[in-house]
């Protein structure tokens, strides 16, 4: 994917209710700091795409990625595993106790 003039390499997968997006780029850009334009190209391709969102770190660490019902990027939150999930429930968890803005 191209964000911000930059190509970022991620692997996305839909997993049920549940968007993964890992960085596969050890030495390029971070897709974590051009996630709003990778996000921006996953819902404009599919815009039924689930919006309970995880990011995966080259290092295997995840974090939520909270997004709006547009798929508008509204921030990141801790998860704190490496385990997928632990980290799946926890983001389930998150969304259904979120403001009605992340949903």
């Amino acid at each position: 994917m191209t964000a911000e003039g930059e190509q970022v390499t991620v692997r996305i997968h839909v997993r049920d209710d549940v968007v993964v997006i890992s960085d596969h780029d050890h030495e390029g850009p971070s897709a974590r700091e051009s996630i709003e334009s990778v996000l921006d190209q996953l819902y404009a391709r599919n815009p039924d795409a689930p919006r309970v969102v995880l990011f995966r770190d080259h290092a295997g660490e995840y974090e939520g990625v909270a997004v709006d019902e547009d798929g508008e990027f509204a921030g990141f939150y801790p998860l704190e595993t490496n385990d997928t999930e632990h980290a799946v429930a926890v983001a389930r968890a998150w969304i259904l106790e979120a403001p009605p803005r992340f949903h």
